[in-house]
Parts: structure tokens; C-alpha cells; sequence
């Protein structure tokens, strides 16, 4: 309920706090491009802080491979991913934001991209390049590798030598990768993904996370030795969230 209650229960530090965003039910854009649509407002200053926490968090090099993710569905971190990076990519850095949750993805809702047509499992698949599947967003400096078609093995393909080598090949291509995967108590993917990152961020929602299904995400990402930089913490309203 607090971000001193998540401070004292995961010893970690709240990166940031971000305000409540309630979806509109007359199809109207919602918080998913916040910072982009509203710029001058809270919710937007409190993503452009979050940008500054992860700046300091940890120096840019040690920092390139940012994984997000939650310890539960429903939690926000595909919002937080899309305003981080657009956050990111206004501040000059170029950046991918990389749909790695193949069974419940968003990033093509957020960006109104056609996952169906090009994407990550298509690459790995050998079915195109990585070039043909990464695409552009509105937002200058900010490209956008949606998860592709549905595939049944997501678990043996980003475990697999042509993953770790397209996370080699696009961190050569850009400042920043911002990773969004699946939630940790779901299923192994975003243990195997943490494994690979160079930071973890965290999110929890106030009156959803609950203490016991945190705290087990938090010793799961420590097994894998993931380096989780810290907590976002939000009191957002969100539709469809992964």
C-alpha cells in the first residue's frame, strides 16, 4: 500500500511512484503513451522521473538491457515499458522496446502495430530478418520489435543461441533495449530473460500485488542472480494489461 512497505519488504528501492491513469471507456487514447499524448502532465513527469532514476541508478554502460517486468498479470509493466522507453528516446538515446512476453503481449496494442504481419518469434523463426521486423514509432529515436505471431514453444525460444544473439545484434544498434516480458510467478520466461538483462525493474500495483506472491518474485529473480535495479510502483487503472 506504500512505497515505504515495499522498501522494508524487499529491501529495494521505489524508482518511482506513478500517479493514477484511468482509462477512458469511449475508445480514446489511454495511459499506454502517456508521457507522448499528455507531456505536460503528472503522470508524464512522473515517467520523466523515472527516467532520471534509472539514469542514476546504475551508469549507462552497466544499464543497456533493461528488463520489465511484475510479479503478477495485471500489474502495468507493459505502460510502464512503453512510457520508460518513449521517456528514454525523448532524451535523446535511441531505443527498442523489445516484446519478449510471447503468450500475453501488448506492445503492438500500445503502438497500433500489426504483430500478426512481423515481430520477435518471426525472427527467431527464421521466417524474416531482424531488420524487416523492427518498426518505427511516432516518437523519434524509439523503435519498436513486437513479439510476431503466436508461437507454442516461447520458453525454448528465447532460451535458445538466436535469442542471445539478437540481444547481442541490438544492443550493438542502440543505446537502450527495453525488454517487456511476461510476470514472474506466471511462468520461467521472464526468469530466463532476467538471467540475460543487465537491470530488472520491478513493478507492483497499490491493491493488487500482494506481499506473498512479491516477495516470491523477488527471491525467483534472485536465483538467477538478475541484478533488479528497483520497484515502480503505481496506482493506475489499466484495460487489457498484461
Amino acid at each position: 500500500r506504500s512505497t515505504e512497505e515495499i522498501s522494508s519488504l524487499l529491501a529495494l528501492p521505489v524508482l518511482g511512484v506513478i500517479p493514477a491513469m484511468h482509462t477512458p471507456r469511449n475508445g480514446a487514447a489511454g495511459p499506454e503513451q502517456k508521457i507522448r499524448l499528455k507531456p505536460d502532465s503528472r503522470e508524464a513527469e512522473a515517467f520523466r522521473t523515472l527516467r532520471t532514476a534509472v539514469f542514476f541508478g546504475a551508469p549507462k554502460n552497466e544499464a543497456r538491457k533493461i528488463l520489465v517486468t511484475s510479479a503478477a498479470p495485471g500489474e502495468g509493466k507493459s505502460t510502464v515499458t512503453a512510457n520508460l522507453g518513449i521517456a528514454i528516446a525523448q532524451a535523446g538515446q535511441r531505443v527498442l522496446i523489445l516484446d519478449a512476453d510471447l503468450r500475453r503481449p501488448m506492445q503492438h496494442k500500445i503502438f497500433r502495430l500489426d504483430r500478426q504481419a512481423r515481430g520477435l518469434s518471426a525472427v527467431l523463426t527464421d521466417q524474416m530478418s531482424l531488420e524487416e521486423a523492427i518498426e518505427h514509432s511516432r516518437e523519434k529515436n524509439l523503435h519498436i520489435l513486437t513479439s510476431g505471431p503466436d508461437v507454442p514453444n516461447p520458453a525454448e525460444l528465447l532460451n535458445s543461441e538466436s535469442f542471445t544473439r539478437l540481444l547481442e545484434r541490438v544492443i550493438a544498434l542502440y543505446d537502450r533495449v527495453l525488454i517487456d516480458s511476461p510476470p514472474v510467478a506466471a511462468v520461467t520466461d521472464p526468469l530466463i530473460l532476467a538471467a540475460q538483462a543487465d537491470v530488472t525493474i520491478l513493478v507492483l500495483r497499490a491493491e493488487v500485488s500482494t506481499r506473498r506472491v512479491t516477495v516470491q518474485a523477488r527471491e525467483a529473480l534472485g536465483r538467477v542472480d538478475a541484478r533488479v535495479l528497483g520497484v515502480v510502483f503505481g496506482t493506475y487503472i489499466l484495460c487489457e494489461e498484461g
